[in-house]
């Protein structure tokens, strides 16, 4: 009898703990750290089912406000649409410097940048895309593109046991190596 109170009392806990919530919340910012307007933040479960998404605010704010404690999600940031004018001349003087060693790209972010070809390398192959470009020859979509952890992946996993603060998405659009893509439009 002791035994399957234990288990029933177990069961009631468990059931307890997986109905709490929690808020998941954080921002999307440019790799200038200025906060990127109607970014779209998406909440994923593991089998990779939409659950929400939020929109971010002026100062790219966002949050989750009930999200089921200690389940495991996946967050992706995108924002829709492309982006004008955030390629020029000066992109690819800075890529070019890269290329030839005077000035390496340091930056994570400002090397995914560069590779406007997606080779995950930077070549002059990247220059001449950027070139026809800007000579409207063969637009390139200029799109937003997010990442963590410093380049390393483009989207957050965790499994929330409380309120969690503080995550943040970096935001980057190809060929904008010089970091002048208008955050808000």
């Amino acid at each position: 009898m002791v035994r399957y109170i234990f288990i029933i009392s177990s069961l009631l806990f468990a059931m307890a703990a997986h109905s709490q919530t929690v808020s998941l919340s954080g921002q999307v910012v440019n790799a200038n750290q200025a906060g990127i307007c109607e970014a779209v933040v998406s909440l994923y479960d593991t089998a990779g089912q939409l659950l929400d998404m939020t929109v971010t605010d002026t100062g790219g704010q966002f949050t989750f406000g009930q999200v089921a404690a200690g389940a495991n999600y996946t967050l992706k940031a995108t924002k829709p649409g492309t982006v004008a004018h955030a390629l020029s001349v000066a992109d690819m003087v800075i890529s070019a410097r890269h290329i030839l060693g005077l000035d390496p790209l340091e930056d994570a972010l400002d090397r995914r940048a560069a590779d406007v070809n997606g080779s995950t390398t930077i070549t002059t192959f990247d220059l001449v895309r950027m070139r026809q470009h800007i000579q409207g020859l063969e637009p390139i979509q200029l799109q937003w593109r997010f990442s963590v952890a410093g380049g390393q992946t483009d989207e957050i996993n965790l499994t929330p046991t409380e309120n969690t603060a503080g995550l943040v998405f970096t935001g980057f659009v190809v060929g904008d190596v010089n970091r002048s893509a208008v955050v808000c439009d």
